[in-house]
């Protein structure tokens, strides 16, 4: 048998969803008959024969899949119920789906990872879970480890969701600050630091943080963005980032950015400092 531990997979799915997903299994779990490099059919095989639809084969890989190593999530959307005929709101459909092109989406995380109770029970549970961590103990009750995990990781997506949430109350949802971390959409890269624009008014290849580490917080927000990081913002080719709050090495903004992410931290994790989060093992 297979422990849970030893089954490797990106992401959790939806509780009530048609999906399908790749997961990895340890070769030295599977019976003997299995190991063979030429017996992966008869493993596909044995997976239908448990209730598992399998699409396309199995393939020997070097490494366990682990949380994160995805590409990305695709999904077919059915609207039904409409208040209007189905041939006028699939025109209505259309035009909003147009101009999502030009504005882009706030990417939220959906409400099913945070429970029934909602984001605001979320963070207050993760509240008192993070306290316990550092306090040295993780409860003793089953699956405390992986329940823990769990509740911080929809802290994580629910401070995120109060960060982009304020950049649009702000009106800086389509605006790129000096300081923000950009992304080029499903980019398994790092983000980096926003390009600004040289003293001459050309294009600079300056990061904010390179460019600014003694400078004043009047500097970051007089300071303008590179007209090719803006034009590639336009254009869709890459976005700010918001804050996944814990310890790692992705970056950190600067300016209005990283005030705006401490502000958020305050607000929700009162009498909490952003180093207790490097004491939680959280990844982020």
């Amino acid at each position: 048998s297979v422990s849970a531990d030893q089954i490797g997979f990106a992401g959790l799915k939806d509780r009530h969803a048609v999906c399908t997903q790749t997961f990895s299994l340890p070769r030295d779990s599977l019976p003997a008959e299995f190991r063979a490099a030429d017996a992966l059919g008869a493993l596909g095989v044995r997976c239908i024969a448990e209730g598992f639809a399998v699409q396309g084969e199995p393939r020997w890989h070097q490494s366990k899949l682990r949380t994160g190593q995805l590409r990305g999530n695709h999904f077919e959307i059915i609207l039904s119920e409409t208040d209007v005929a189905p041939a006028d709101a699939l025109v209505k459909a259309r035009l909003i789906a147009d101009a999502l092109k030009h504005t882009g989406w706030a990417n939220f995380y959906g409400p099913q990872r945070f429970g029934k109770n909602g984001p605001q029970h979320a963070i207050a549970r993760a509240r008192k879970c993070l306290a316990g961590r550092i306090g040295g103990g993780r409860g003793k009750r089953p699956h405390a480890k992986w329940l823990d995990t769990l509740h911080l990781s929809a802290l994580q997506s629910a401070l995120f969701n109060e960060y982009l949430a304020s950049r649009l109350r702000m009106g800086k949802f389509g605006t790129l600050w000096a300081g923000d971390l950009v992304s080029p959409p499903y980019s398994a890269y790092r983000p980096r630091l926003v390009k600004m624009a040289s003293p001459d008014g050309g294009n600079g290849a300056n990061h904010v943080g390179e460019s600014s580490s003694g400078s004043s917080a009047q500097d970051l927000a007089d300071a303008t963005v590179a007209e090719e990081d803006t034009n590639a913002f336009a254009a869709g080719e890459i976005s700010f980032t918001g804050p996944l709050f814990g310890a790692g090495g992705m970056g950190k903004p600067y300016g209005a950015a990283a005030e705006l992410e401490a502000s958020v931290w305050q607000e929700h994790m009162p009498g909490m400092s952003l180093s207790a989060i490097k004491e939680s093992v959280l990844s982020g």
